[in-house]
């Protein structure tokens, strides 16, 4: 990919994914998500490529978007954010199963910046019930200061007419 965006260079280790994804396949409790095998694999790939030293997911749930982004870039400080307390348990659990640190804040993602450090990838996958994915736009606002210049900020099913 040209223009800076990925570097030419950087290349997804479809071993290593293999073996990542084996492992979350046979440890991971994720008991409904719309990550399909390839959004895993592109999410992967994106952090493989990137290689950000923090990853932040808003919305994380069970950690099932965050993960994938974690596989990709062993050593970078993966943090989920989730209002809801049964899903961030679960996340807790889910990346203690498989080794990996990962930090859950049960909290409400436009009222936790002063929380994290600078972030270099961002994933937006909340929704609400009264604004569905119209909700990422405040999250977003709200983390612009922690944004690292030259961030990377994926907004999950953001299109889809069931989250609209």
């Amino acid at each position: 990919v040209s223009h800076g965006f990925v570097p030419d260079h950087q290349q997804a280790d479809w071993a290593m994914f293999q073996e990542w994804q084996e492992l979350v396949h046979t440890r991971f409790d994720v008991p409904v998500s719309s990550i399909t095998t390839r959004m895993a694999r592109l999410l992967y790939a994106v952090s493989r490529a990137t290689r950000p030293r923090t990853i932040v997911c808003a919305g994380s749930a069970w950690g099932n978007a965050l993960v994938w982004l974690a596989g990709g870039s062993p050593g970078a400080e993966c943090i989920g954010v989730d209002i809801d307390p049964g899903c961030s348990a679960v996340a807790v659990r889910n990346f203690e199963a498989i080794g990996r640190d990962a930090r859950i804040l049960v909290e409400d993602a436009r009222a936790v910046a002063d929380q994290l450090p600078q972030v270099e990838l961002l994933l937006l996958d909340a929704d609400d019930a009264e604004t569905g994915k119209g909700i990422l736009v405040p999250i977003l606002e709200s983390l612009s200061p922690v944004l690292h210049p030259g961030s990377l900020v994926l907004a999950h099913d953001s299109a889809l007419p069931t989250f609209a």
